[in-house]
């Protein structure tokens, strides 16, 4: 087997990978710190679009009160993981979910690294069944070993479709993205935000209550449901006792 370049977004999936790649020669990991599903695209691939979507991850953030992980967001924010392409003896495999990141993932290097032999490990393919493993990071060891084992190479033509998809993307101005029926959908930063109100009532209730049944429903972070409903509190949708230090003890009711 060719020398190998396990391609996976950072987070549990990547630590996994990790271990089951260990004491492998000839394998490594490059492990992409980004998540696409959310905030702008546009111009990424210029300073004014990657400023662009730094400062609305740092709002986001900060208003959520995790700004702690600002800094380390930025160091990323440009495809920085993906600057250098894999050396010319070296394939790459795609550890690819049914979800918005790891497919926008998968589009983004079919963009990056045009002359470099793609491969894709998804996980359809070893759980075909089960939706609660959609994402790499929700599969045990032997379904990821599984993964490698069917992994297959991408035709040209699915190369070329990928890459012209994620150039799409980058011209598009939404801030949420889902992954419906094999295909990118762009949405509003309040997609969620019906949902969220629909479990809250008059009285009040900790917002990680709130978050979480919409968290196991659509695989969004509490990250980002916690700065919607702080948006919704700031537009008088909600109300709150003020916003405590982890922002999941924070109590809010309808207004």
């Amino acid at each position: 087997m060719a020398k190998t370049v396990h391609v996976c977004i950072g987070g549990s999936g990547a630590y996994t990978l990790e271990e089951m790649l260990e004491n492998r020669p000839g394998h490594r990991q490059a492990v992409v710190n980004e998540c696409f599903a959310l905030g702008p695209l546009r111009d990424i691939h210029q300073p004014a679009g990657m400023a662009a979507r730094a400062a609305w991850w740092n709002h986001m953030l900060t208003a959520a009160r995790q700004d702690q992980w600002a800094p380390d967001f930025a160091d990323y924010v440009g495809l920085t993981d993906l600057a250098q392409a894999p050396d010319p003896d070296e394939i790459a495999k795609i550890w690819c979910g049914a979800n918005a990141d790891e497919q926008i993932l998968l589009r983004a290097v079919c963009h990056a690294w045009p002359h470099t032999p793609l491969w894709i490990s998804e996980v359809i393919t070893a759980q075909p069944y089960d939706r609660y493993q959609k994402a790499v990071g929700a599969c045990p060891p032997w379904v990821l070993r599984k993964m490698e084992e069917l992994a297959r190479p991408l035709t040209q033509e699915e190369r070329d479709e990928l890459a012209a998809d994620w150039l799409r993307l980058t011209k598009e101005d939404h801030l949420v993205r889902l992954y419906e029926k094999g295909q990118i959908r762009g949405c509003d930063e309040t997609l969620y935000d019906e949902p969220l109100l629909a479990q809250c009532t008059r009285a009040f209730k900790k917002t990680i209550d709130v978050a979480a049944p919409i968290m196991g429903d659509h695989l969004v972070s509490d990250t980002f449901l916690f700065y919607r409903l702080r948006t919704m509190v700031e537009d008088g949708l909600l109300e709150t006792q003020g916003f405590a230090e982890a922002f999941g003890d924070t109590l809010v009711r309808l207004a």
